[in-house]
């Protein structure tokens, strides 16, 4: 598509055993729903759905609420990456997740988001429209298993982290809380767990933390910066989660070990590329972009 021609914005349905159906989930073996039906990816016609089985793919997850140093880290990240070849995959929220998509379109690489609604309900265009130029390009896959108008639903934004993380080669946490959050009150559904001064407290797993198991349960390396966050530091010392920290040398971290360490042996990356590319909404966008997309 040249980059003057608009997106249709009609959903386009990729079904398991489509030659562009990506090739990892369809090696997880479990790729169907609840009533054992295959499961449906939606793209937008006219987008690059190649990126679904590009050579190399890295998912950097991370909090909503992360401070300012961590989302100029996500960015970093994200541009390192994008230089290398590697398609970044992230869910699209605000915080981490559009600091990664950012680095990656400023430095002329590629991108996968995958949102938690349908491709044709107002939330999804919406978001999509500013990033427009980058979908006709090929450089943005926006990506959702939901029905094309459903709306945003908050167990639907949990679960989209099977799909980040399935799609992805290694995993990133840049940032996180600790494992569990207390959850939104008025959910009957609440598990109960105890809290220091022995009162009940409704908690949940944290989405970050949610998208690290997913990569212990599909077996994907999972990386975390070695970084004063109390949650990142627990990740990292949980010996369940076998989370390789990512050392920091100065004022920058060394993302060059997840590149020799998760890659080098299993793929040949794709030479860099080179920037040049028009330059992504501003970094404003995580503020303007006002979407309940969970953490």
């Amino acid at each position: 598509m040249a980059a003057d021609e608009r997106i249709p914005w009609k959903p386009l349905a990729i079904e398991q055993g489509d030659h562009r159906y990506p090739s990892r989930l369809a090696k997880e073996g479990k790729p169907r729903g609840k009533r054992g039906r295959s499961r449906t990816l939606y793209a937008w016609e006219g987008t690059n759905v190649d990126l679904l089985n590009a050579e190399a793919t890295v998912a950097i997850v991370g909090s909503r609420s992360a401070p300012p140093e961590f989302l100029e880290y996500a960015r970093k990240a994200g541009a390192y990456f994008g230089r290398c070849g590697l398609v970044v995959v992230t869910g699209g929220a605000r915080g981490v997740d559009l600091a990664a998509l950012h680095g990656a379109l400023e430095a002329g690489g590629r991108a996968i988001v995958v949102l938690p609604m349908g491709l044709g309900s107002t939330e999804a265009i919406r978001f999509a429209r500013r990033y427009e130029r980058y979908l006709a390009t090929g450089k943005l896959l926006v990506l959702s298993e939901q029905p094309p108008l459903e709306r945003w639903r908050a167990r639907a934004a949990m679960a989209r982290n099977r799909l980040v993380v399935g799609l992805a080669d290694a995993v990133l946490v840049v940032h996180t809380g600790l494992k569990h959050v207390p959850r939104e009150p008025g959910n009957r559904r609440a598990p109960r767990a105890a809290r220091g001064d022995g009162e009940q407290a409704s908690m949940r797993l944290s989405g970050t933390w949610n998208a690290a198991e997913q990569a212990r349960r599909l077996g994907r390396p999972l990386w975390a910066l070695d970084s004063d966050a109390e949650g990142n530091r627990a990740l990292i010392a949980d010996p369940e989660m076998t989370a390789r920290p990512v050392s920091r040398s100065g004022d920058e971290f060394e993302f060059e070990a997840v590149l020799a360490e998760s890659f080098s042996d299993r793929h040949r990356l794709p030479s860099r590329s080179s920037s040049g590319e028009p330059e992504p909404p501003g970094r404003d966008t995580a503020r303007q972009v006002e979407l309940p997309l969970a953490e």
